[in-house]
């Protein structure tokens, strides 16, 4: 996306279907993602990017409200879950 811009679309069972979108900053392999409205009770805002295994982690914070963190590989869905 254009201007430092992410959309991160989100799918599960029961036809759930919800996309979160805001800005970002990239600094090394870090992105700190600053969303727009709703951000994922899953995936956090400071995220390592692991280019060997191409996926894209959370870094914890002490007290953070994170409820089983889940990675995200790189590109589209490849149908992995």
């Amino acid at each position: 996306m254009e201007n430092n811009k992410f959309e991160l679309h989100w799918t599960g069972v029961f036809f759930y279907d919800e996309f979160f979108v805001g800005t970002y900053q990239k600094k090394n392999d870090t992105l700190f993602l600053d969303y727009k409205r709703k951000k994922p009770v899953r995936f956090g805002d400071i995220i390592f990017m692991n280019n060997e295994d191409e996926i894209l982690e959370t870094i914890r914070k002490e007290g953070d409200s994170l409820i089983n963190v889940v990675p995200f590989y790189y590109g589209y869905c490849k149908g992995l879950n």
